[in-house]
C-alpha cells in the first residue's frame, strides 16, 4: 500500500514522502484490520515528525476510520462494517487497532468510506 513516510525528525514539508509500505496482516485474535482510505495528521503528529528519532520509514497518525478488512475470530468487527479507531498508546506503521480501541459507526456516516 502508499503511505506518507518519513525516516528521520525535521521539518514536515521536508521529510515526509510517500511510500510503498508493507500491507497489514491478517487480524488474529481481537485484532481486526481496516482498510483506510485516508488519514489524518494533526499538530501533534506534525510536532511528533519534528522531534521524535524513529527507525526506518514510519507512518505518522494514529486516528483513522475505514471499512474492516478482516476481524480476528475473537473480534465483535465483520468484514466491511465501518469503523473509527485511535490506538494508543504508540505508533502503529500499519495501523491494526484492538476492540477496545475501535468503534462501530452507524449506518448514516459518511458513505463516501464505501
Amino acid at each position: 500500500m502508499r503511505a506518507l513516510t518519513y525516516r528521520s525528525p525535521g521539518e514536515p514539508t521536508r521529510v515526509l514522502s510517500l511510500a510503498n509500505v508493507p500491507d497489514p496482516q491478517e487480524a488474529v485474535g481481537s485484532d481486526v484490520v481496516v482498510n483506510v482510505p485516508a488519514r489524518p495528521v494533526h499538530p501533534g503528529d506534525l510536532q511528533g515528525i519534528r522531534l521524535n528519532p524513529v527507525a526506518g520509514a514510519t507512518v505518522p497518525g494514529l486516528e483513522g476510520a475505514g471499512l474492516v478488512d478482516s476481524a480476528g475470530p475473537e473480534s465483535s468487527f465483520v468484514p466491511g462494517q465501518r469503523v473509527a479507531f485511535f490506538p494508543t498508546p504508540g505508533r502503529a506503521p500499519t495501523c491494526a487497532g484492538r476492540r477496545e480501541q475501535t468503534h462501530g459507526l452507524p449506518r448514516w456516516h459518511d458513505r463516501s468510506l464505501e
